[in-house]
């Protein structure tokens, strides 16, 4: 998808389906666009709990940054069955984001939480690109684990 230029800007659980074959399916892309890398968006849309602080605050983003957030947001709950950021209501989920206080959790290991947290960046510059994520050593590692997970 962003190779191709697309950002999908809503991705979350429901987004996501997992064939029997294993293959993951992307779906509803109604808050989608295509635009060049450098372009920043100004229209916040998407799903509170998967949102990017930069979103959030209201500021001018990168989809492609935004969604890389995103599936920092999935591979967390996949990993720990739990939201990275733990909260009461809407309010203080927008709170924790914007402040970046994740939720501590003994059960992922370190190298899984390294990636999860250049994932969940601030920064959004800092966060890496999906082709960088691919590639991180941990999900190389653990790539069959990874698949029994979304099984």
């Amino acid at each position: 998808m962003h190779s191709c230029g697309v950002c999908h800007r809503d991705l979350k659980m429901d987004n996501v389906l997992i064939t029997d074959a294993g293959k993951v399916k992307i779906i509803d892309f109604g808050f989608s666009i295509s635009c060049e890398k450098e372009t920043k968006l100004v229209i916040s849309c998407g799903t509170p709990a998967f949102m990017a602080p930069e979103i959030v605050r209201k500021l001018p983003y990168s989809g492609f940054s935004a969604d890389v957030w995103a599936l920092g947001i999935l591979l967390y709950i996949m990993l720990t069955g739990k939201h990275p950021f733990k909260h009461k209501s809407e309010q203080e989920l927008l709170s924790r984001i914007v402040v970046g206080e994740i939720t501590p959790n003994t059960s992922i290991s370190f190298e899984a939480m390294r990636l999860i947290n250049r994932m969940l960046s601030q920064d959004p510059a800092k966060r890496p690109l999906v082709s960088e994520v691919c590639t991180d050593q941990w999900l190389v590692d653990n790539k069959m684990m990874a698949l029994q997970i979304i099984k």
